[in-house]
């Protein structure tokens, strides 16, 4: 909690967060995360909004595109044996 600290001393009324390891809706998405972001809320009077999580929203879409077209191309990295 403390950068949540430091932004209240700094005068931060507003902060935007999303699960950038977290595509879909899941109990850390829905539950575990909202959960803490709320008590860091509740104890600075900072109002936090949750952008949500990926599911199949167009920028995600075309990311994916965009990553397996340079794996197509031979830009992608390569994990384990190919035995």
């Amino acid at each position: 909690m403390e950068k949540i600290d430091e932004m209240a001393q700094r005068g931060v009324k507003k902060v935007f967060f999303f699960s950038s390891a977290i595509s879909a809706e899941g109990i850390h998405s829905q539950v575990d995360i909202p959960e803490l972001v709320e008590k860091a809320k509740a104890a600075k009077g900072m109002e936090i909004i949750d952008l949500d999580v990926w599911n199949d929203h167009p920028l995600v879409i075309a990311a994916i595109k965009e990553r397996t077209d340079e794996a197509m191309n031979g830009g992608g990295r390569t994990r384990g044996s190919s035995k």
